[in-house]
C-alpha cells in the first residue's frame, strides 16, 4: 500500500465526519500537505515488524494526523500559517480537531501502552516551546532541540508502530536516532538558523554526529528504515553555508 493510498483513505474519513465547508476545506488542506516519505517508511516498518496490512494502515493513519497536528501547532506558534486564515480562529479550530481526530485514532488501535506516547508528545510539545524562545544558538542547544524534537517524536512514531511485538523497545531506540537525523538533514538543507547560525566548527560536530548515528542505522535490521536513512546522506554530507548576518 502506497502513502497516496493512506492519505486517500484518511480524505475519505474526513469526508465521512460531515464537519462543515471551512473546516473541512482547512483539514484536507493540512492533509495534503502531509509528509509522504514518512507515511512509506511507517508502513513499511509496521509490516516488518510482522502486522497484517490493516493493522499497519491504521497506525500509519494514526502518525499521519498527529504528524499533521504537530506541524500545524508549530506553525500557529511561530506566525507562519499563511495557508489558515486567520490562524487565531480557523487554525486553532483545525488544530483542535486534528487533536480529537488522532486521539480517536489512536484509542481504536487498543495498543498496549499509549501512555508513553502520550508522555513523548507532551515533551515534544515542551521542546517547541524552548526552540521557540530560543534567540542563539550552539552546538548544545541545536543538538538538544534535535533529540527533543525530531528524535522524541519519531521514537514515539516508532514505539507506536511496533507496540504489542517483540520489536518495541528497538524500534523506539532506532526512531530516536532516526529522529535526530532526519532533524539535522532537514536543518542542512533548508539553512536553518540552528544550523547556519552555528560556527563552522560546531557545524562539523554536529554533522560528524549526524553521520556516525547513520552508520549504526544503515547497518539495523530493518530494511526500510535503512533504506531511508540512505535517502538523507547527501543532506548530511553537505554543510550550509553560514550567512554573514547570522547571531549567535
Amino acid at each position: 500500500m502506497s502513502a497516496e493510498a493512506i492519505l486517500a483513505d484518511t480524505l475519505r474519513d474526513l469526508r465521512a465526519l460531515n464537519l462543515g465547508g471551512g473546516l473541512e476545506s482547512a483539514l484536507e488542506g493540512q492533509l495534503r500537505q502531509s509528509d509522504r516519505i514518512l507515511l512509506q517508511l511507517c508502513y513499511e516498518l509496521a509490516l516488518a515488524c510482522g502486522h497484517a496490512n490493516s493493522i499497519a494502515r491504521n497506525r500509519t493513519r494514526t502518525i499521519l494526523l498527529q504528524n499533521v497536528l504537530i506541524h500545524l501547532a508549530d506553525d500557529i506558534a511561530d506566525g507562519d500559517c499563511a495557508d489558515i486564515v486567520p490562524a487565531h480562529t480557523l487554525g486553532v479550530t483545525t488544530l483542535y480537531t486534528l487533536q480529537h481526530w488522532y486521539q480517536r485514532e489512536l484509542d481504536a488501535l487498543k495498543l498496549e501502552d499509549s501512555r508513553s506516547l502520550s508522555n513523548l508528545f507532551m515533551h515534544v510539545g515542551a521542546a517547541q516551546y524552548e526552540e521557540l524562545c530560543t534567540q542563539s544558538w550552539t552546538f548544545a542547544s541545536a543538538l538538544a532541540a534535535a533529540q527533543s524534537l525530531n528524535g522524541l517524536q519519531f521514537q514515539a512514531y516508532f514505539e507506536l508502530l511496533a507496540d504489542g511485538t517483540e520489536y518495541r523497545s528497538r524500534l523506539a531506540h532506532l526512531g530516536g536516532n532516526y529522529g535526530v537525523i532526519n532533524h539535522f538533514a532537514n536543518d542542512m538543507h533548508t539553512c536553518d538558523a540552528r544550523i547556519c547560525s552555528l560556527l563552522p566548527e560546531e557545524q562539523m560536530r554536529i554533522q560528524h554526529h549526524a553521520l556516525h548515528i547513520a552508520e549504526s542505522l544503515l547497518r539495523c535490521e530493518f530494511a526500510p528504515l535503512a533504506r531511508q536513512t540512505r535517502a538523507l546522506l547527501p543532506a548530511l554530507k553537505r554543510l550550509p553555508s553560514r550567512p554573514q548576518s547570522a547571531h549567535r
